[in-house]
């Protein structure tokens, strides 16, 4: 019974955002979204094709595709989106169609990411319909309206899945739940190294707000959920080396955030002001509006009274999300300066798009939206949360809905080289033949000319 209710919740956000996407569907076969990076999202196209193939027919040479010769782990000059392959290789397979198969991947992480979050808030005793539009909400969040297939760098359907599986660990703690803590974890490890900082926050928080729950188990909950969590990251070390490479050889070099620069935590607290009241987004998608802001004012007040209110489902669904939504706003703004040299002399140097925690803050106040949500009924009664829930539904599907298939959809096109190689031949001609020295592109950034394919 609760598998078949499960398939009918996940079949209506399928038809949901199929419905969304109906205009963009005719373009799916042979072009590509050209926002937030048009450049970027042929490369992404391009990565998961390579990957795929060296799964396939050679898979100790993944690391050094046929670019950039002479280099070394060529593919480290890139995110892996190794998960992402879950989706992109049955896709390929039966298509056969690289470009189809890539924007329905990305197309098809608007439904899970709104299912799991479906999932999450059922398993914390949100009612249905209020899991249901909260899981709408989380699927339109920020990054992610219009439709494009960047967001496959930064996922969002794997926080809320790592947070039910520890949920669920909490609740039982055992081997067999614990396995599922491993994979859904490994899983968002694996998506790319972005996606892998926002998993590991998300999941570290939500371990901690579980193990403030004082039934029994405490200690099997922390075993098993520090083992699973070794595990994958050992996995995650013991198999993508080359990054780490690379990464201890270029640290510090460019490693700034690249929209906003490092913030004190004065600039940090008045600028998460600012992104909850002011337009911010990246060029190329659509931008917050007062919506987005009214309704973060209304989730935060609400969640808040509700868990005054000591309302059950808000005891863990505030708390975290309050901490999600603060840390994610304060970190998309740029790092603490007290952190700011250490992250650069770091590994993690490479998440210089600090805007991308805003996937983390959207988890968070997706919470609290929800718990706003369930406090209307604790107050005024169901017919008056059923009442909100649809005029929620409708205003979210009205503004962001209708933004989805805002996006110029271009077939990807080489740039000329005949001039180029005229002029190469040339050169061949007159020393001989050889090997040809393939240069990383140099773009602008903040005025200076810096390589941004490195880390």
């Amino acid at each position: 019974m609760a598998l078949r209710r499960d398939a009918a919740i996940f079949t209506s956000y399928v038809i949901l955002f199929a419905v969304l996407a109906a205009p963009l569907f005719p373009f799916f076969g042979d072009a590509l979204p050209t926002a937030p990076n048009r450049e970027d999202n042929q490369l992404i196209t391009w990565t998961l094709s390579w990957v795929l193939d060296a799964l396939i027919t050679n898979p100790q040479a993944i690391y050094d595709p046929p670019i950039a010769y002479p280099a070394s782990a060529a593919l480290t000059g890139t995110a892996h989106f190794f998960s992402a392959q879950i989706l992109f290789a049955p896709l390929m397979a039966f298509t056969e169609n690289p470009i189809l198969a890539v924007n329905l991947a990305a197309w098809l992480t608007y439904p899970l990411a709104a299912f799991a979050m479906y999932r999450l808030l059922r398993a914390l005793e949100f009612t249905p319909e209020v899991a249901w539009v909260c899981g709408v909400i989380f699927a339109l969040s920020a990054r992610r309206v219009p439709f494009n297939i960047h967001l496959l760098q930064y996922p969002n359907l794997f926080l809320p899945w790592v947070a039910l599986a520890l949920h669920r660990l909490r609740q039982d703690p055992t081997a067999g739940r614990a396995l599922v803590v491993f994979v859904s974890f490994t899983l968002g490890l694996f998506a790319s190294f972005y996606a892998a900082v926002l998993v590991g926050l998300a999941a570290a928080l939500w371990a901690a707000w579980e193990l403030l729950d004082r039934r029994p188990g405490r200690g099997r909950f922390l075993l098993y959920g520090a083992a699973a969590a070794f595990a994958g990251v050992a996995l995650l070390l013991a198999s993508v080396g080359p990054y780490f490479e690379q990464a201890s050889a270029i640290a510090g070099r460019n490693a700034k955030a690249f929209w906003l620069p490092f913030a004190s935590w004065g600039q940090a607290f008045s600028s998460i002001w600012m992104l909850l009241l002011a337009p911010f987004e990246a060029p190329g998608l659509r931008p917050r509006t007062s919506f987005d802001a009214w309704l973060a004012l209304i989730a935060i007040a609400g969640s808040v009274a509700a868990y005054l209110a000591r309302l059950p489902s808000a005891r863990k669904a505030v708390p975290a999300g309050l901490v999600l939504w603060l840390l994610g706003a304060y970190l998309a703004v740029g790092y603490p300066t007290a952190l700011a040299q250490v992250i650069s002399d770091s590994p993690l140097g490479f998440f210089r798009f600090n805007i991308r925690f805003l996937v983390l803050s959207s988890f968070g106040l997706a919470l609290l939206q929800a718990t706003t949500l369930a406090g209307l009924r604790a107050i005024a009664g169901r017919p008056v949360q059923v009442a909100a829930v649809a005029a929620l539904a409708l205003a979210t599907l009205g503004l962001r809905g209708t933004a989805f298939p805002v996006m110029e959809m271009a077939r990807p096109s080489a740039p000329s080289f005949e001039a180029p190689l005229k002029k190469v031949a040339e050169i061949i001609e007159e020393n001989g033949s050889g090997p040809l020295l393939e240069l990383p592109l140099m773009g602008p950034v903040s005025g200076e000319m810096r390589n941004l394919e490195a880390d």
